[in-house]
């Protein structure tokens, strides 16, 4: 097994914070009502889209997307925190 080197583990956060991006971007994409890709990264950054899109994104999605990702976090550090 090879060392953990600083540049190795800031690789690794890179890649996994990437995945991680882009696992939001599809959730906040996905569900009854399709919103393009385009117009969930255009409502949020501010950009003018369709009213109901936006509140879809960032009143309904964007809440659950959130707090499925701290849930995730949590249980992450639960497990480190168990194992240690």
């Amino acid at each position: 097994m090879k060392a953990m080197t600083p540049g190795r583990v800031a690789l690794g956060v890179l890649a996994f914070g990437a995945i991680l991006a882009a696992v939001v971007i599809f959730a906040l994409a996905s569900g009854p009502s399709e919103v393009a890709l385009g117009d969930v990264v255009s409502a949020l950054h501010g950009e003018p889209v369709a009213d109901h899109v936006a509140d879809i994104v960032l009143r309904v999605r964007l809440p659950r997307v959130l707090l499925g990702v701290a849930v995730g976090a949590a249980l992450a550090v639960a497990g480190v925190l168990f194992q240690a």
